[in-house]
């Protein structure tokens, strides 16, 4: 189905969250050519509070999310644009993960060129989130890009 265009790389993102819900693009146009129908396929996805954050995890809180399409707030994962969330209680003593990639049978395939990473504090400190996503350049099959397109499409509608 798909042509490797690349070896496995991956991108950071650092986001300050906040008490409202804001989210950021991830451009990967600058990686591919959507002309010659290529795509991101992720392969993986990791969020977590950075290295560099200075308040105690015992006063975090956050709610994060990665999707390829952009939201304007959190939406449920059941939702077939969320690719990962995260949530941390740092007073709870909680943390939950979890990326729509486990246990797939292949990579998710991103055809429309950016990633949305979106997210908010849970109590009184802003958080310093850092984001990993793991993925290749591939190219599809005029075919299977233009399925994806359409159904990508489709949920925009």
């Amino acid at each position: 189905m798909a042509a490797k265009k690349t070896l496995p790389f991956e991108i950071y993102s650092t986001n300050e969250l906040t008490s409202s819900y804001s989210d950021t693009a991830i451009d990967l146009r600058v990686y591919m050519d959507l002309a010659d129908n290529q795509v991101f396929a992720i392969e993986d996805v990791w969020m977590g509070v950075d290295t560099t954050e200075t308040t105690a995890l015992a006063s975090l809180g956050y709610r994060a999310q990665l999707c390829d399409l952009q939201q304007g707030s959190l939406v449920s994962h059941s939702e077939p644009t969320s690719i990962a969330m995260s949530v941390f209680d740092g007073a709870a003593g909680y943390a939950f993960e979890h990326s729509a990639l486990e246990d797939a049978p292949q990579p998710r395939y991103n055809v429309t060129g950016k990633l949305f990473l979106g997210g908010e504090r849970v109590g009184s400190n802003n958080v310093s989130l850092v984001t990993r996503i793991t993925g290749q350049i591939v190219t599809l099959s005029m075919k299977d890009y233009a399925q994806l397109v359409l159904t990508t499409n489709k949920l925009t509608a």
